[in-house]
């Protein structure tokens, strides 16, 4: 099987699974069918490969991140000086480029390890014996160290959950908790007597103490107020809020925070961050919405120049509505940035001919132009 060149660690905040093809011993096959010999890898019927994936919904910002964080071994960065790493096509031997640079970030996606195995390697053979029990298996937000078999036979301190919940419901439910929030066990569970171990029935920590209230609350909300909304009725569960964040706040929450703690300049900067790890796995909203309303209070605060500040990075971001662009030139004009409002109710004229409030609003900024 191929042997990662490349350490896997814990940056993900979930596992990385490992899954290798065992190398056979083909030769009496090939003595057998010589023609095999001719689809074959240099004589070898697997390829040296293997597959490092991650799960468990990490944002692509702590991806790069993990990967970027990569420590190379020395025999393989001498490797990358002289040639590229590249798939080998399927049934034939294929000469690597030795002119094309090679980034060795490449490496952890590449199906095919180098052909010059590093002298400190160990045997590839002797490896996959310690670990074939386990290659083909998938352990879901564990703790380093934590195997399926740390799991103890019978669940005790149960409040919330049924008493005789099976062992692959309760890991089920527990693995739902944490995706929903984006956390692992340590974060609710405490830990054990031995290095790596979880003591689950302990009750010490806050966080498990707050689940129990929240479940608790979740079902009641399910049981009699959801069930007469509609049918059949929606379920509320951990991720209705939550979706991902231990700590569920709005976005509009945690810049008006920033602005208010630390200025405009941090503010946007924040804004670009978050973006920038969270577009599109629903914790936050980033369209057009949220930084209107945040813009139409600072308005109503007379923060003018705080106001233009984020409509303006709104405007860059998210194609804005009517409405967007309504707000933008209001804070123009709070700003005694006429030129620019007039551009901006221009765009909504656009948009609408008929918006009649925009017609008015760009009347009056050509009338108060003119010379009296």
């Amino acid at each position: 099987m191929g042997i990662p060149e490349v350490s896997i660690s814990e940056t993900m905040g979930y596992q990385i699974c490992i899954l290798g093809i065992p190398a056979f011993d083909t030769s009496k096959d090939r003595l057998k069918y010589p023609s095999i010999r001719k689809k074959l890898w240099g004589g070898a019927l697997w390829s040296p490969s293997y597959f490092a994936g991650s799960y468990g919904g990490a944002p692509i910002s702590i991806i790069r991140q993990y990967i970027e964080q990569q420590q190379t071994p020395s025999c393989v960065k001498a490797s990358f000086a002289r040639r590229a790493l590249h798939p080998r096509p399927e049934g034939r031997s294929f000469p690597r480029n030795k002119d094309k640079p090679t980034n060795p970030h490449i490496y952890l996606y590449n199906h095919s390890a180098p052909t010059r195995p590093c002298a400190q390697r160990a045997n590839p053979m002797s490896i996959l014996r310690s670990i074939a029990p386990i290659a083909f298996g998938l352990l879901f937000l564990s703790p380093p160290g934590l195997t399926a078999q740390d799991l103890p036979d019978k669940f005790t301190n149960l409040q919330t959950l049924p008493k005789n919940i099976s062992r692959q419901d309760l890991v089920a439910a527990m693995r739902g908790y944490a995706l929903s929030l984006g956390v692992r066990c340590p974060f609710c569970h405490a830990a054990g007597p031995t290095p790596g171990s979880m003591d689950f029935a302990s009750d010490d920590k806050a966080p498990k103490r707050t689940a129990r209230i929240m479940l608790r609350m979740t079902d009641d909300i399910n049981r009699n107020y959801i069930a007469g909304v509609a049918q059949p009725p929606p379920t509320v569960e951990c991720v209705t809020c939550h979706r991902g964040s231990a700590n569920p706040r709005t976005l509009e929450a945690i810049l008006s925070e920033t602005l208010e703690q630390s200025g405009l300049a941090a503010t946007v900067a924040q804004y670009r961050q978050l973006r920038k790890e969270s577009y599109g796995n629903g914790k936050y909203d980033f369209s057009e919405a949220t930084i209107n309303l945040m813009s139409e209070s600072l308005l109503k605060k007379s923060k003018a120049k705080e106001a233009v500040g984020m409509m303006e990075l709104n405007a860059e971001v998210n194609p804005l509505t009517r409405w967007g662009y309504g707000v933008l030139a209001m804070a123009h004009q709070a700003n005694q940035e006429s030129e620019k409002a007039e551009l901006d109710f221009e765009k909504i004229l656009e948009l609408d001919p008929h918006d009649a409030w925009a017609s008015g609003q760009l009347k009056s900024i050509r009338a108060a132009r003119e010379p009296k």
